[in-house]
């Protein structure tokens, strides 16, 4: 019986370590509103901001934003953050 306790309680106190981990990833702070129908992708923003001198070396979706980490026309590497129903940059990171 002490053993079905301490297992019982066991799995209790995972379950609720796995709630608190799941939560807190769904809980990413949005820089970018929600997505429209004719939104652009992840390739026409990393072909729209190449013809502007910019090399992008990897495109992702991050806190509701397309994310482009690229090297500027200054050579310097950034992290872009696109709102991908304007085109515009939302957030820079150096």
């Amino acid at each position: 019986m002490k053993n079905l306790i301490t297992s019982t309680a066991l799995v209790a106190a995972f379950g609720a370590t796995l709630g608190l981990t799941a939560t807190s990833a769904m809980a990413e702070e949005q820089w970018c509103p929600t997505i429209k129908d004719g939104a652009m992708t992840e390739a026409q923003a990393a072909e729209m901001y190449g013809a502007k001198g910019y090399d992008v070396k990897n495109t992702d979706m991050e806190h509701g934003c397309i994310e482009l980490k690229a090297i500027d026309p200054n050579g310097k590497r950034v992290e872009m953050y696109i709102d991908s129903n304007t085109g515009e940059i939302v957030k820079v990171k150096d």
